[in-house]
């Protein structure tokens, strides 16, 4: 009977029914798209085929410094990304100039944030498994597409996500920084501004 009663609940006492409730669904959602879309900008096949890539291309840099320069790249990024998280929040964040500093580490993050505490580490397991499933699927297509289109029609692909990505990202992700996590399940729970508990 035990083994039962587990499997109607998702984990710290949240049931599978309470996925109806907008304190659940909103947050998930959008923490599946968030990840889905993440990587609908191409960002893992294009680092897995960064020396075919650069092949193609008219890039004068032999293919070894190539890649390399792309590693340091990301690597600056992402130091500059951790420092400014909670200086200039989030939200602003994923629409900044580059995925290392944008939408690569922050939905990460965001994802923890939003996540409603009772759901969390089943909801945090289908976003991980959207988010690895959607990269392998990419990197399984992305040369496939190449061929068959060229780079240019598969960058302008990504492009649109990205673009996408950014309409996703102003209309429906809030903006946590500053925010408790009562404050943050509130929003949800009730649809409301969080200037409800600002004053």
């Amino acid at each position: 009977m035990g083994i039962l009663n587990d499997l109607h609940v998702l984990s710290n006492g949240a049931k599978w029914s309470d996925l109806k409730k907008p304190l659940y669904y909103k947050p998930i959602l959008i923490s599946v798209f968030m990840r889905f879309l993440q990587q609908m900008t191409g960002i893992t096949p294009i680092l897995i085929y960064l020396e075919p890539i650069f092949h193609m291309t008219d890039v004068s840099l032999e293919l070894k410094y190539d890649a390399a320069l792309v590693v340091v790249v990301r690597m600056m990024s992402i130091v500059i990304a951790a420092s400014l998280m909670d200086k200039v929040g989030r939200k602003a964040q994923l629409f900044s100039s580059g995925y290392a500093m944008g939408c690569g580490p922050v939905t990460w993050l965001l994802m923890s944030e939003i996540l409603p505490l009772g759901a969390r580490g089943v909801a945090s397991g289908l976003c991980v498994g959207v988010s690895w499933n959607t990269a392998f699927i990419l990197t399984q297509l992305f040369m496939h597409v190449v061929e068959a289109y060229g780079l240019f029609a598969t960058f302008l692909f990504f492009c649109v996500v990205s673009v996408v990505n950014i309409i996703f990202t102003a209309k429906c992700v809030p903006e946590t920084k500053g925010r408790t996590l009562e404050e943050i399940e509130n929003y949800f729970r009730t649809g409301r501004t969080f200037t409800i508990l600002d004053s």
